[in-house]
């Protein structure tokens, strides 16, 4: 099985960030229920394993909608851009020995590459829209990915209660 762990989105949060606000960008949107901040990517394994986290609940904050990853061009996506943390730094550490800083972020879209290069620069929509969205972070939850040609989806397995 192809599996992660990530932050599953209030439904509210979700709702806010589904909304498409670039319609000729050349971009698969996600839907709306596959909304969720990774922590860890597993790859292929199996859903066996427990997850016990020392990391106390805590809050991200959410602070643009911009191209990611940061930094990369062409751009890959568009997501929500989080503040990194250093609960969201540890937590992510834990469940996938990360060894670096990582940039919290909800994908919203994966950008079509070869349209995007086919767009005159000076006509490629600027994607840099201040948001002020605050998540709750009380569990991890392990999902399975299931690529189909629609777009993956997303089945949860099980969920995984911080330290209290």
């Amino acid at each position: 099985m192809r599996l992660f762990l990530a932050i599953t989105l209030p439904d509210d949060v979700k709702e806010a960030l589904s909304e498409n606000k670039w319609p000729d960008l050349p971009a698969r949107w996600l839907k709306k229920e596959g909304l969720h901040v990774t922590v860890a990517f597993l790859g292929q394994a199996d859903n066996d394993r427990e997850y016990a986290f020392s990391q106390k609940p805590f809050s991200l904050k959410f602070s643009r909608i911009s191209y990611g990853p940061l930094g990369t061009f062409p751009p890959r996506m568009v997501w929500a851009v989080g503040e990194s943390s250093s609960e969201f730094v540890s937590l992510a550490r834990e469940a996938g020995g990360v060894d670096k800083d990582i940039v919290p972020h909800i994908t919203l879209a994966r950008i079509k590459e070869w349209e995007w290069k086919r767009i005159n620069p000076e006509e490629r929509p600027e994607i840099n829209e201040p948001i002020d969205i605050n998540v709750q972070v009380n569990s991890v939850d392990l999902y399975q990915s299931i690529l189909k040609r629609t777009g993956a989806e997303y089945k949860l397995l099980k969920r995984f209660k911080l330290s209290e």
